[in-house]
């Protein structure tokens, strides 16, 4: 279906491009380990070499075909190609990754942002960067290229600032983003010196370099105030603040990892997975996926998949016991890359696997209701429960609670979906809520705006039937909720296993900077099971 030639030199100069990309899909993903077969794509992929060329978001995948100069959206649901996009690019060689909904690819000395729209590819902007190591958060893009940083508007693609790089020095690792900075890895060959740099995220200024570092610190994370940094053979961990080396602890030569909240997940080539407490360094547990491991690794909230022997295994994150052993007839696979819910593999004979949690039929009996307060619909292709509900103009929830979706899972065409239309004649309809206006500002998300006005962010998508997946734009007016309900003063609330202030901002419906002010912390520390927060007062 899809046809590509790259040459061994762009596989090797788009190396550090692609573990940025591979581990951002890798890490952090809900998907359960029984997960089924859905989609085999024929494609002329090439095997485990550019294993993370394709990218998968929201049940598409996304392959770039170098030799026809084309991006190839595939819908996994049924295997139909979507649309193709030209790029134009006249050469065999261009980098191309995705990242929270959006594409960039490269090509002739040009960067351009894509966005699928459904039935195409719509062009965001187009500018001419040689670009690589992205990384995306809020409304800026972070990249490296020809010898500078650059933090560009991802709604434009204007500069908002540049940091060049002194002479010789080039990037040679992904950007990691945390508390305010960024972080990456450079490297001058000339004279054989590699260096870690903080720089702010909001100008581009250094707040300090390390030389702690060494040619194979590819590969860095941030979480709680640290910089964890893979060397050859040694697992790094520096202070975010400073720089100052924490610890390390030997793993093996040519090593990958991923983390979640508390653990690091090492696999070496070998095929050797272990598992660390990320505060002590202690070794959890330890085990063998096979003789040889392939591709990156893929940590969920319960468990972790990793290739063995040419099978994809998955592992109890706490124990390491190995619960499932996936395989494809005849051929060897990998993990290629994952979102919720679902996740994409290859095979050695350039084949895609497209693996989903089963979804379960409701199994209505009518086609319709004769007492006309409820519509029975059958999923087509593309279709979403957002898209549903906007619809028949009803709530998504009552959608879920009619039906008693689970969330985990995904919709399938040809599924039964019961539409409750209209609320049952002895049931009272709720008051309208009052609301006031607020108008979108430079740098703005429905994210930031519900913190800023003590809503939730469902609550401003569904008093404006917004689009959760389009972007707002500077100007638009927005209909915000004001609930009637306010919480007493002093009201206490007990941390509970899960919380993060986030969470607990949105439960109460208040800003996430009310609850630090009102209890006067440091929202660069973790809260703890068991502490009691007061809850502020809202209007």
């Amino acid at each position: 279906m899809v046809k590509k030639l790259c040459s061994m030199m762009s596989i090797i100069l788009l190396s550090a491009l692609w573990i940025t990309n591979a581990s951002a899909s890798a890490a952090g993903v809900n998907v359960p380990f029984n997960v089924e077969l859905k989609q085999k794509i024929t494609t002329d992929l090439a095997e485990y070499h550019e294993f993370d060329e394709a990218v998968v978001q929201n049940q598409t995948i996304y392959v770039p075909e170098r030799q026809g100069n084309k991006i190839t959206a595939i819908n996994a649901s049924d295997r139909s190609i979507k649309w193709q996009y030209a790029t134009n690019a006249n050469s065999s060689y261009y980098s191309f990754s995705g990242l929270k909904g959006l594409l960039f690819f490269q090509a002739n000395g040009t960067l351009t942002a894509l966005k699928d729209n459904g039935t195409g590819a719509a062009v965001l902007w187009s500018k001419p960067y040689t670009a690589a190591n992205f990384m995306l958060d809020g409304t800026t893009l972070y990249a490296t290229a020809e010898g500078k940083v650059l933090a560009l508007d991802t709604s434009t693609g204007e500069v908002k600032w540049e940091y060049a790089l002194p002479a010789r020095e080039s990037s040679h690792s992904n950007i990691a983003i945390g508390n305010g900075r960024i972080f990456f890895v450079t490297d001058n060959q000339i004279d054989m010196i590699r260096k870690m740099y903080s720089l702010d995220a909001s100008n581009g200024q250094v707040q300090w370099t390390t030389s702690n570092v060494d040619y194979y610190s590819q590969k860095l994370n941030y979480a709680d105030g640290k910089l964890y940094v893979k060397s050859y053979d040694k697992m790094l961990a520096f202070d975010a603040s400073n720089g100052a080396s924490l610890w390390n602890f030997t793993v093996q030569a040519n090593f990958d990892f991923e983390m979640d909240t508390t653990t690091i997940f090492t696999k070496t080539a070998t095929g050797e997975v272990a598992a660390y407490d990320r505060t002590t360094k202690a070794q959890l547990w330890k085990n063998k996926a096979g003789s040889f491991s392939n591709g990156p690794v893929i940590v969920t909230p319960t468990h972790i998949a990793v290739n063995g022997d040419g099978a994809i295994k998955w592992m109890d994150s706490k124990t390491g016991q190995l619960v499932r052993t996936m395989t494809e007839p005849g051929v060897k696979i990998q993990p290629l890359s994952a979102e919720d819910g679902a996740f994409v593999a290859i095979d050695t004979n350039k084949n895609l696997y497209f693996y989903a949690t089963a979804s379960e039929n409701t199994s209505p009996s009518p086609e319709t209701d004769t007492n006309t307060d409820i519509v029975i619909h059958t999923v087509q292709s593309g279709e979403t429960l957002w898209k549903i509900a906007q619809k028949y103009n009803v709530t998504i929830q009552s959608i879920i609670d009619t039906n008693k979706l689970d969330l985990s899972k995904y919709l399938y065409v040809g599924q039964k979906i019961i539409v409750p239309v209209q609320a049952p004649a002895n049931q009272e309809q709720p008051a309208t809520q009052p609301t006031t206006t607020y108008t979108v500002q430079s740098g703005d998300t429905l994210w930031k705006i519900a913190q800023k006005l003590g809503v939730t962010t469902q609550a401003i998508i569904d008093a404006n039937k917004l689009d959760p997946t389009k972007y707002l734009y500077v100007g638009q007016k927005l209909n915000i909720p004001v609930s009637s309900a306010a919480i007493q003063p002093n009201t206490t609330y007990t941390v509970v296993s899960g919380d993060t202030l986030w969470k607990i901002s949105q439960k109460f419906g208040v800003s996430i900077q009310a609850i630090v002010d009102t209890n006067k912390l440091d929202p660069s520390k973790p809260i703890n099971i068991g502490q009691k927060l007061i809850m502020p007062s809202r209007s």
